[in-house]
């Protein structure tokens, strides 16, 4: 795996949840010198790729043939999507991306490829399936491709997905059409256990021409009906392998509805957040002690903003904001890490960088913006920004002080006149006034 250093600590902690044992490197090169085994995914972030990429691609691909292969990128363009997708990768992931989502994807390249590992033809009707299954976007599409599988599979005349629990109801059926109440009188009719054991996850019942499938600890049940021919152990086998990938698919596409909750990006800007703030500081403070390096943060406020949106309204406040974000972005390094820290204040993580370099750094964010007529929904809008700089370990050694001494300087720097970079001096700043944006 070759993310960034960046994003490696709250991976890390995440990938030992699925008990995978996990190779960090932090070069293409570095990657290249595995030769001793093949890994089951291979991770790898493609920004700092020289161009063109294809080389680097097909360069890994050669090298593990039966590895499952999951590209990184900040870079959001079809073209390059395409490439990494027709270069025999299993995945595009656009950063910033949360653990929680790079964690659903390595999920599912891992089934895939013990998929194509249990069974010698990857042209059989179940792998066609259950890749469909996998490629599922909505629970409903999971439930309809199952069911239309399994109906064809035992040549049955209808197939229902059944909610077993407080009462039998039908979530939904194939082909579409049937008389709902008519299934569930005539399944109450039979002899089927609506329920299984709770430590049971997968069941199946045979009554003449009919089977009925028990998952999700008995709480839901598929009911084909109408089977012409026997129906056999090897079929009710095949049946189970794809309604257990059907099942983690349902359960993947449920946490992928948390991770919305969950993720480190901010939804207005695109940007990074608060909530990943604390791990990307304490990743550069761990590497910076490692390798004996110097960071620095910018804490960035937009100046007046509060005016703009008294005068426009929220709406465009938005908007202007969403631009400034971009602003920012474009005017830092490729592996500087930009955060919304909220409202319309800014964090830079500069990394590997001396305060000289902070400063220029700052100083183009700074000229960028005042320079910049930003159009927003007809509107012609213009603004400045504060920025305060702290460095690791000169001004501060935890995250904490290296936060508010850099909110510090930025709050001097609104003192002083605004539409200025301030660099924290201890022996200059006394805690200043919070004053308007």
């Amino acid at each position: 795996m070759s993310p960034t250093d960046e994003m490696r600590h709250p991976y890390e902690a995440l990938l030992e949840k699925i008990s995978v044992h996990t190779e960090w490197v932090s070069s293409f090169k570095e990657l290249t010198t595995i030769t001793e085994v093949q890994p089951l995914a291979v991770i790898i972030d493609i920004d700092p790729l020289s161009r063109p990429l294809e080389p680097h691609l097909e360069s890994v691909r050669f090298q593990f043939p039966k590895s499952e292969l999951i590209a990184l990128s900040s870079t959001d363009s079809a073209t390059t999507a395409l490439l990494v997708i027709r270069s025999g990768f299993a995945d595009f992931l656009l950063k910033p991306i949360s653990p929680e989502e790079l964690l659903w994807s390595i999920k599912k390249s891992i089934q895939r490829l013990e998929v194509f590992q249990k069974f010698e033809e990857p042209e059989t009707h179940l792998v066609r399936a259950l890749s469909q299954i996998s490629s599922c976007s909505t629970p409903s599409l999971v439930r309809l491709t199952t069911l239309e599988f399994l109906k064809g599979y035992f040549d049955s005349k209808g197939a229902a997905w059944l909610s077993l629990k407080p009462t039998p109801s039908i979530l939904c059926s194939f082909p579409k059409g049937f008389d709902e109440k008519a299934i569930l009188s005539s399944l109450s009719s039979k002899n089927f256990k609506v329920s299984a054991p709770p430590a049971m996850t997968w069941s199946s019942q045979l009554l003449r021409n009919q089977v009925f499938l028990s998952c999700f600890e008995g709480n839901q049940a598929l009911y084909l009906w109408s089977i012409e021919k026997a129906v056999t152990e090897d079929q009710l086998l095949m049946a189970k392998t794809l309604l257990e990938h059907a099942e983690l698919s349902l359960l993947n596409l449920e946490k992928f509805e948390e991770i919305k909750h969950l993720s480190f990006v901010d939804e207005l800007t695109g940007l990074y957040n608060s909530r990943y703030l604390k791990y990307a500081l304490t990743n550069a403070i761990n590497r910076s002690r490692s390798k004996n390096r110097n960071f620095g943060v910018l804490f960035i406020d937009v100046d007046h903003f509060k005016s703009i949106n008294n005068k426009h309204g929220h709406i465009v406040g938005s908007d202007f904001l969403i631009a400034i974000g971009k602003s920012v972005r474009n005017s830092v390094r490729e592996n500087d890490l930009v955060f919304r820290y909220g409202g319309d204040e800014f964090i830079v993580i500069l990394g590997d960088t001396e305060l000289e370099g902070a400063k220029v750094i700052a100083e183009r964010i700074r000229s960028g913006i005042e320079k910049r007529l930003f159009s927003i929904q007809q509107l012609k809008l213009q603004t400045t920004v504060s920025i305060g700089i702290a460095m690791f370990p000169e001004h501060a050694q935890t995250q904490e002080a290296l936060l508010q001494l850099a909110d510090t300087a930025m709050y001097s720097a609104k003192e002083r006149s605004r539409n200025v970079v301030e660099i924290y001096r201890p022996e200059e700043m006394k805690k200043p006034q919070k004053v308007a944006s």
